[in-house]
């Protein structure tokens, strides 16, 4: 994390540019009962951003407000959402809500969907982990027809549903990508001509 703020001082200080995270939110989604995805509040220690972990049961309550300060227009940062297991549904689920009131979503973080909803056009981008070993694994995101945005899937042979919130490689990319959308490296819609779409299978 501190090697990724210094690279990203670096490529500021290169453009000319003062290096200050913008009012990100972050909102990470536990799954069954809060008793998988502790991951979750790792990475949410180390996140740029005004970061809440919260039970996938809170998802609407959550939509509701941020649809309600955006028409007010006290929204100031980009939207960022992540959800394990059930909280994947959730924050699919969430992104179509925040789709149909015009609310951009920067980031979608799903880790193993037990049933997600498709991916709509307001997400800039979207990383769909999957675990493929033990006894259960999620299923593979759809995309919406609009859809624009960059999209890359992340399967983990060795890691398991349970423990893929607590996977380093999947914490890393995470933290990476909501650093870097934070500091403005990334756009909060990429507004890309077609979808990006990487397959990286990873051990």
């Amino acid at each position: 994390m501190r090697a990724l703020v210094a690279l990203v001082t670096a490529l500021a200080c290169l453009a000319g540019t003062s290096v200050v995270a913008s009012a990100t939110e972050a909102y990470l989604f536990t799954g069954w009962l809060h008793v998988y995805s502790r991951g979750l509040r790792t990475i949410a220690d180390q996140l740029p951003a005004a970061a809440r972990v919260v039970g996938y049961e809170d998802a609407n309550e959550i939509a509701g407000d941020i649809v309600a300060r955006y028409r007010r227009g006290a929204v100031d940062g980009p939207i960022v959402l992540v959800g394990h297991s059930l909280g994947g549904n959730a924050v699919t689920r969430m992104a179509n809500t925040l789709a149909a009131n015009h609310v951009p979503v920067a980031y979608l973080g799903v880790l193993d969907a037990v049933e997600p909803y498709p991916i709509p056009d307001n997400v800039a981008v979207v990383d769909n982990f999957m675990s493929s070993c033990g006894w259960f694994s999620g299923r593979r995101l759809d995309l919406t027809h609009g859809f624009r945005g960059a999209d890359s899937l992340f399967l983990r042979a060795r890691t398991c549903h349970e423990g893929l919130d607590d996977d380093p490689a999947i914490q890393e990319r995470i933290i990476s990508m909501v650093t870097l959308i934070a500091y403005g490296f990334l756009p909060g819609n990429l507004g890309a001509e077609e979808p990006e779409i990487a397959a990286r299978h990873t051990p």
